[in-house]
């Protein structure tokens, strides 16, 4: 009985591979790669199509990566080393660095706003407001904007206003 199990074992799972390569051409146990005509292969660069905006309009609403302030760390050194200016409902915190460009931090608690919703509009309508002023900030500031509860935006012109405002109250406008 075990002979036959044996026999039946080795006709279903064991094949014959030869333990040297063969010298011709292609491996049998791979198949050949087949190309799609209508598809670009993988990396290649797509062609762009239409007009293109600039790169500082690829993501609108957006500050550049190296305009951001992203760790909880760079955030700390403004708090603890910045200077503080106030302005109605909005809160702007300042430090100096060694940086080539400014950096921004928005700050919106959940004391402004209770919904996660409008604590996101409020951050973007500030983003693009201090968008349309990056050119015009001076260099080497990591700067935060912490709104305070009972900050009301009314839209974008609203938020443009109050950030001009709050930053003509610091030296940090290059022609303020």
């Amino acid at each position: 009985m075990d002979n036959v199990g044996t026999k039946i074992y080795t006709l279903f799972y064991e094949y014959h591979i030869p333990a040297q390569k063969e010298k011709e051409g292609k491996d049998p146990r791979f198949f050949e790669e087949e190309k799609d005509e209508g598809r670009e292969e993988y990396g290649a660069e797509k062609k762009a199509e239409g007009p293109q905006a600039p790169n500082h309009l690829e993501h609108p609403g957006m500050l550049p990566r190296a305009a951001r302030l992203q760790k909880a760390k760079d955030f700390k050194e403004v708090f603890g080393k910045g200077k503080g200016v106030s302005d109605g409902r909005l809160f702007l915190k300042s430090a100096v660095t060694k940086n080539k460009e400014a950096r921004f931090g928005i700050v919106v608690s959940k004391q402004v706003a209770a919904k996660a919703v409008e604590r996101n509009r409020i951050k973007r309508l500030l983003r693009a407001a201090l968008q349309n002023l990056l050119q015009e900030v001076k260099p080497g500031h990591d700067i935060v904007l912490v709104t305070l509860p009972g900050l009301k935006l009314a839209g974008l012109e609203d938020a443009q206003q109050k950030v001009l405002s709050i930053m003509k109250k610091t030296s940090l406008l290059i022609n303020p």
